[in-house]
């Protein structure tokens, strides 16, 4: 990638965080979650946030 954009550098190494932390964040947050919702209301709050995101993004 390097080659292609050179100068990028720090916004790869940026999204990379930012992907890392975002990660994160989910397993934390999926892990107090799940133990009081039942299977499918956790699954369709998932992803629901998902989707919203998604349709905000493109």
């Amino acid at each position: 990638m390097a080659k292609l954009f050179p100068g990028f550098g720090l916004i790869w190494n940026g999204l990379a965080v930012l992907g890392a932390i975002t990660g994160a964040g989910y397993f934390m947050i999926g892990r107090h979650m799940r133990i009081s919702l039942p299977l499918l209301t956790y699954v369709f709050v998932v992803y629901g946030m998902a989707a919203l995101v998604m349709i905000v993004i493109v």
